[in-house]
Order: C-alpha cells, then structure tokens, then sequence
C-alpha cells in the first residue's frame, strides 16, 4: 500500500527552500574552489577516495548520481526527506574518510555509457 502524497503548506514549502539554500551554503564551503565552481558550471564534482578511487558526484541526477570514474559503475544514496546538497555533501565526505563503507552501503545500479 502506497501513503497518499499530502501538499504541503506555504510554510513547508518556505521551509524546504530555506533548507535546501542551507545545504548548498554548507556544500560550497566544504568543497575546494575548484570543486565548487565545478559544481556551479556543470553541476558536478570530483572526489578522491581514501583508498584511491576518482569519483563525480552529480548535483542533478536523483538516482546513480555518483559514477566510479576508474570503472564507470554508477551508484547512489539516498536520504529520505534530506535536502539534496546535504545528500551529497555525505557522499563525497564518506567518499573522502571511508571508500570502503561508501562501497558497502551504496546501491550499485549499473554502469554509465
């Protein structure tokens, strides 16, 4: 049984845009420059794994929006109700501090072409 959808309420929707503002502030300045103007420009960028792997995270893609560069495998995380900068700034810090359990943990769905 699927829950029915509810709108939500000026207030959730102004709440939700403050939040997503929020975790794109916080993003930026985790990021290196050149890490964030990637993402500005294309809406991505790369990360280097604590075990050597090359990653681009992108901003715009909801599912498989993390491609192993090394091997083109496509992998995702996925955090309920969790504005989307926020998702993605544990990725790349997961990525960052511990490969291996962003590995582990992460849904693999395929390979990019």
């Amino acid at each position: 049984m699927m829950w029915p959808l509810r709108p939500l309420s000026d207030d959730q929707i102004r709440a939700v845009a403050e939040a997503d503002v929020r975790a794109a502030q916080m993003l930026l300045g985790m990021l290196s420059p050149a890490q964030a103007e990637t993402l500005k420009l294309r809406q991505h960028f790369d990360v280097t794994g604590s075990l050597g792997g090359r990653y681009r995270v992108w901003a715009h893609i909801s599912v498989g929006n993390v491609q192993r560069l090394d091997d083109g495998s496509l992998w995702c995380t996925y955090g309920h109700r969790v504005p989307r900068y926020d998702t993605l700034l544990a990725q790349a810090l997961l990525i960052r501090t511990d490969e291996g359990a962003f590995l582990e943990t992460a849904n693999r769905i395929g390979v990019a072409v």
